[in-house]
């Protein structure tokens, strides 16, 4: 079975866990253990500003997301080709809540810089290569 947004036996009539030909299970994974280090980020803004509001906003609309898709999951646990409505709710809020986090999540790194190197550059060397950009 193939996980994330990948069709799990796409075009064989195959039915997931989540439904026919999809399994977002990878994306709940990754989202706990992209959590902590948001986290972290978080902790390090300073408090009364626009960021710190932001973060949180995004962090706690993440947690919603997981529930979310944690409650459409259960419910599709005895009917997986055929799940009900308030299962199919509870994934199509989970998704919308989720581009409105994602969007949040780029606004900190994109407008206010939250978890950016200080050095970073549009010909800065990989993070491979040396520990930290330099300006």
């Amino acid at each position: 079975m193939t996980h994330g947004v990948v069709p799990s036996g796409a075009g064989s009539g195959s039915v997931s866990r989540f439904g026919p030909g999809f399994d977002p299970t990878i994306q709940d994974v990754t989202g706990l253990i992209a959590a902590p280090f948001g986290l972290v980020d978080w902790l390090g803004i300073p408090p009364g500003t626009r960021a710190k509001r932001i973060g949180a906003i995004h962090g706690l609309g993440n947690v919603i997301v997981v529930l979310l898709f944690a409650g459409s999951w259960l419910l599709r646990r005895e009917a997986l080709a055929a799940p009900g409505q308030m299962a199919l709710a509870l994934s199509f809020i989970g998704g919308g809540t989720a581009l409105v986090t994602g969007w949040l999540g780029g606004e900190l790194v994109d407008r206010l810089s939250v978890g950016v190197d200080d050095g970073a550059h549009v010909d800065a060397p990989s993070s491979l290569r040396t520990p930290r950009a330099r300006a």
